[in-house]
């Protein structure tokens, strides 16, 4: 049986708005509570209608005190702030630039070692110059021993016909960043089955992206005196056959990149390594190379696409199968 004290705390319970007359009521069972600060600015008791029913009709003195303060708690809209969020968000962005930054490094130092072992030059240190050169710029940039042996692995296989050459299209995480990967495997499946694994991990996929860019001869030369100029080598190219010549700018001056057709790479090299042309000028590099139609420039694309694109190309070029890895990036 209910009092008639007890049905009316029950029906003042019933209504959120009228905490204050639980408060009235408990004090005039328990004058204690006169002189205790307790906060009304609280959320809907938890209890449901039916446990407030029975807790509230046992025996004894009334229980509403209790149950308000067991079972209420404070209101809150908004998630707490942990000391030190902002400053590692920071650090977090800034660490991803640098690791994009180094990891291009990196790519640049094993591609100079990969490109001064490329036939007709010799895999030996000792008769090859410019790969000794490049051999200590990737060592005074950080890159391990091991990056440098793989590299000498691949050309080894490149030298001797041991591997089957093969050509990966691929799209970057962004879907604008094209990658042409080249290969060289005596396991095609088990290579490809790699690869895929890479490009997964990266949000990256195989798809044909061989049409946006065009397959040339690319030598690369310098001048070794003042005799060699980049009008006398533009007009000894095209004469010799060569679609363009370009001038960009290297770490130590200018360099002058020779463009011709596939089939005339090697006549070309012919040419400018022989006398008088090759007292004039050095060539750093003679390769097939793919040729962007429509670059891309990295400011199209977010901070987080580069890192991506940058983390998907260490991740391939790490792969020993992997010779190099050619993108639309201006």
């Amino acid at each position: 049986m209910i009092s008639d004290r007890h049905a009316q705390q029950l029906e003042a319970y019933k209504d959120p708005g009228c905490l204050n007359s639980f408060l009235e009521m408990s004090t005039s069972s328990y004058p204690s509570l006169k002189d205790t600060s307790i906060n009304t600015t609280m959320a809907r008791p938890s209890l449901s209608p039916m446990a407030s029913l029975r807790l509230l009709s046992r025996p004894g003195p009334s229980r509403l005190p209790l149950m308000l303060a067991y079972r209420s708690q404070p209101l809150s809209t908004s998630s707490p702030l942990h000391s030190g969020h902002n400053r590692w968000s920071k650090i977090k962005h800034k660490k991803g630039a640098e690791d994009a930054k180094r990891s291009m490094l990196f790519s640049k130092y094993t591609q100079e070692i990969y490109r001064a072992m490329t036939p007709p030059a010799s895999l030996d240190i000792g008769l090859n110059p410019r790969l000794a050169a490049a051999v200590d710029r990737a060592r005074e940039g950080g890159v391990t021993k091991a990056a440098i042996e793989a590299i000498f692995e691949k050309a080894r296989k490149a030298a001797d016909g041991s591997g089957q050459p093969v050509i990966h299209e691929a799209m970057g995480p962004g879907g604008k960043e094209a990658m042409i990967i080249e290969t060289i495997t005596d396991a095609p499946q088990k290579t490809l089955q790699r690869l895929k694994e890479i490009l997964f991990k990266y949000s990256c996929r195989f798809t044909p992206v061989a049409y946006l860019f065009d397959k040339k001869g690319l030598i690369v030369v310098t001048p070794t005196s003042d005799e060699g100029s980049f009008d006398e080598l533009f007009e000894v190219a095209v004469e010799g056959g060569a679609e363009d010549v370009q001038e960009i700018e290297g770490d130590s001056g200018p360099v002058w990149e020779v463009f011709t057709e596939p089939t005339q790479l090697h006549a070309m090299h012919t040419l400018l390594s022989s006398p008088p042309h090759s007292s004039r000028y050095t060539i750093q590099s003679s390769e097939l190379a793919y040729i962007p139609q429509n670059p891309v420039d990295e400011d199209e694309l977010s901070e987080k696409q580069n890192a991506g694109l940058s983390k998907v190309i260490d991740g391939l070029e790490a792969d020993a199968d992997v010779v190099r890895v050619w993108t639309n990036l201006s």
